[in-house]
């Protein structure tokens, strides 16, 4: 009897010193392979998160958070695993990110890294459409996308110009509080005051990183013209010309031109995994040692 309890306690010792000690780490391919503890860059603020998990985890953290003098957005979610995740970064300053993997063995791995955006893409409109009112008002509507966050859509209306600010868009509300970066477009809904005798408008768009984009549209005399994207050469942030460059579109209606949007933290290295052994299963294989000691010497005698 003896011997049959020493040999399941000798069973069980492996099983759990295997299960313990099993390894467990985070291999990255996007943004970079080799991102703990780095500062890369990209040029666009939507971030695709790519890795390889070694081992059986159990669920994945991550954390995001960027501040400026304007915001201070921070977001934290979980995941199943690190396939093609997204994070988005601001435009100002450094975007920090933490990812932290946990195994099903207790296992953890975490990588933490910043984020430097250098968008040099202007805005683009979309979707837009204008209607004559009457002799002194149009209604304007469309949609502004960015590869980081649209900032100001600026009417060329009577008398002057007319901003709208898109971190107060929300639904028709307006909202005091900082920018959210995980807003990459924003739909707008406006009355303008144009004289008749004005055939087109003119709009300027603008992101936060500064660059900038110029456009005109026609004004269509009583019903609602859609109107393509517009083709034109934006004017980035670190161009020495600012002057903003011009497309004029045709008067003639077009037809709705749908275009969609398009747009890593390592371990220290695959050969020295990061996982951590819970104290408990440790105390217990200690237990066990201990127990097995003793039983062999109970046989011995």
């Amino acid at each position: 009897m003896s011997s049959r309890i020493l040999i399941v306690l000798c069973v069980l010792l492996l099983i759990v010193t295997s299960t313990s000690g099993a390894p467990f780490w985070v291999e990255w391919q996007a943004p970079e392979s080799n991102l703990d503890g780095e500062t890369v860059e990209v040029s666009n603020g939507t971030v695709r998160l790519n890795a390889t998990i070694r081992g059986s985890v159990d669920y994945v953290e991550i954390e995001r958070e960027y501040k400026d003098q304007q915001t201070d957005d921070r977001d934290i979610f979980r995941v199943e695993n690190l396939k093609n995740q997204t994070i988005h970064a601001g435009t100002k300053n450094v975007t920090q990110v933490r990812v932290r993997a946990f195994g099903k063995s207790r296992g953890i791995d975490v990588t933490e890294f910043e984020l430097i955006v250098n968008d040099a893409t202007a805005p683009t409109l979309r979707e837009f459409d204008t209607t004559r009112i009457d002799n002194t008002t149009i209604a304007v509507e469309g949609v502004v996308y960015d590869a980081t966050q649209p900032h100001f859509v600026r009417f060329q209306a009577s008398p002057g110009q007319e901003i709208l600010n898109v971190r107060r868009l929300d639904n028709g509300r307006q909202t005091l509080g900082g920018f959210n970066i995980r807003r990459t477009s924003a739909e707008f809904e406006r009355t303008l005051t144009i004289p008749r005798t004005q055939k087109n408008l003119t709009i300027t768009l603008e992101d936060r990183a500064d660059n900038t984009r110029t456009v005109t549209v026609p004004i269509n005399k009583t019903t609602s013209v859609t109107t393509p994207t517009p083709s034109t050469t934006p004017t980035a942030s670190t161009s020495t010309d600012t002057s903003p460059t011009t497309t004029t579109l045709t008067a003639t209606p077009a037809a709705t031109t749908m275009i969609g949007e398009s747009q890593t933290s390592t371990p220290t290295s695959a050969s020295t995994p990061s996982g951590e052994t819970n104290p408990i299963r440790l105390g217990l294989n200690a237990l066990l040692l201990i127990t097995v000691i003793v039983g062999i010497g109970v046989l011995l005698r």
